[in-house]
């Protein structure tokens, strides 16, 4: 989320971000052994990392208007109403499927 190109910039400089924000997830009342799961860590640009602050996750895909295609790329799913704290927990699962099947995809590649 945040860059697009066919190449890398030269200093580009990821952030890992969380998909649903530390703060809003502690403003929601989740503890913080739950905010850092992998599912819920994205790879994105530093200056877009801060814009999106503590909003809910479908606050700031509206706000900037991140389509479906860059949610894909980054695995997220696409059906924004599991953007919720609400179904917080079954985000984390179904990102944490799409991920393993994609590392599973990539490490079967390597073996050919």
């Amino acid at each position: 989320l945040g860059f697009q190109g066919t190449e890398l910039l030269e200093r580009f400089d990821p952030d890992w971000h969380h998909v649903f924000p530390q703060a809003y997830l502690r403003e929601a009342g989740l503890p913080e052994e739950r905010w850092h799961s992998f599912a819920n860590i994205a790879v994105i640009a530093p200056s877009t990392n801060i814009r999106f602050g503590k909003k809910a996750p479908t606050a700031y895909l509206e706000k900037y208007a991140i389509d479906d295609t860059l949610l894909r790329e980054q695995l997220v799913p696409a059906d924004r109403s599991v953007l919720t704290v609400e179904r917080y927990d079954e985000f984390l699962q179904l990102r944490a499927k799409a991920l393993a099947e994609a590392a599973n995809q990539w490490f079967t590649c390597l073996t050919k």
